[in-house]
């Protein structure tokens, strides 16, 4: 790198960490500043100011418990015209909340010992919810014995339909579903057991379209997966197993992964929930009591820590805020978002 190239980098990398102690000293979480992209001989090749964006960890609502805005082990959530939706898993059920966690509705959409896996909420209210089945109780060892389906209930609660329900690996089954999402038209499905991302269409029934995926760790590979979302014809999947992220086109082709076992800056100890952030884009990962905010590409810009007793699952950006699920201590974390 030229030396004009290195003062510019570090001139940079200077205002970003004025920046980050301006953020710590009001209380504030500072978490993007400006990209840099380097040749392959080191070269300075793209130099760009993006904007910048402050962070607040502003307030948390529910407890442990089943009453109404209460929580066990809350996991999916997703914004709504009125708040949010939480799959309350361990509760058997969708909550409806305000963007202040007062409780509007709770939808039963399954009986016990059935998980709310994942969830989904299109723009008119209609739901969809991945729901993991068993067949003998809380047996946990023998976990391929899940019955999974999918679930379109609509804005109170009502089934509407259901897909799925045979345990297996082929066309039309699943084996623990986890995370469901919404890519335009179409669901994205974590078929968890089988290590793939179902695609099903939504209009005017729920169909099957096509699968990706396999068990292993190679390239195209996933293990364990526990989230996929869609940003802008691409499928961001939380590959649990190999403690990375992946991306595939929404046809199913893979295209490229990021992150790494360990506890450090762009790296993973349990990646599980993610959203999409901001303007210009930003890839949110919750990783069990950090928050990673990262580019699209997998360039660590920062990290937000919940503290030790945490362990979040679920993540969504509503109503300008971003909101957290806490499975471990049964509660949501709103962090205020200055864009």
């Amino acid at each position: 790198m030229s030396a004009r190239g290195e003062a510019a980098a570090a001139a940079v990398l200077l205002s970003e960490e004025l920046l980050g102690v301006i953020a710590d000293f009001i209380g504030l979480d500072f978490f993007s500043g400006c990209a840099l992209a380097f040749g392959a001989a080191g070269s300075v090749a793209r130099h760009k100011r993006v904007s910048w964006r402050l962070c607040r960890l502003e307030s948390s609502f529910g407890s442990h418990g089943p009453g109404d805005g209460q929580f066990c082990a809350p996991s999916s959530i997703v914004a709504t015209a009125s708040g949010v939706a939480v799959s309350d898993a361990g509760n058997c059920r969708v909550q409806s909340l305000t963007p202040s966690g007062s409780h509007l509705l709770s939808m039963p959409l399954c009986p016990g010992p059935h998980v709310v896996a994942g969830l989904a909420a299109a723009a008119d209210g209609t739901i969809f919810a991945g729901i993991k089945e068993f067949d003998s109780g809380w047996d946990y060892p023998s976990l391929d014995r899940w019955h999974s389906y999918v679930l379109r209930a609509s804005p109170t609660g009502d089934i509407l339909e259901r897909f799925g329900g045979a345990c297996g690996g082929g066309s039309n089954q699943f084996s623990r579903v986890c995370g469901v999402s919404l890519a335009g038209s179409q669901l994205l499905v974590v078929d968890q057991g089988n290590h793939r991302i179902v695609v099903l269409g939504t209009a005017p029934k729920l169909r099957w379209l096509r699968a990706f995926g396999s068990q292993g760790s190679g390239r195209g590979e996933l293990s364990l997966p526990e989230t996929a979302i869609g940003h802008e014809g691409s499928v961001y999947v939380a590959d649990q197993g190999n403690a990375r992220v992946s991306v595939w086109t929404e046809e199913g082709r893979y295209v490229r992964c990021f992150g790494a076992p360990g506890g450090g800056a762009g790296m993973f100890e349990e990646v599980c929930g993610l959203a999409i952030l901001g303007t210009p884009a930003r890839l949110v990962a919750c990783d069990v009591s950090r928050l990673h905010v990262m580019t699209l590409h997998g360039v660590p810009l920062h990290v937000i820590h919940f503290g030790a007793a945490a362990d979040v699952c679920g993540v969504t950006v509503a109503h300008g805020q971003l909101f957290v699920t806490d499975q471990r201590q049964s509660i949501v974390h709103v962090l205020h978002l200055w864009l």
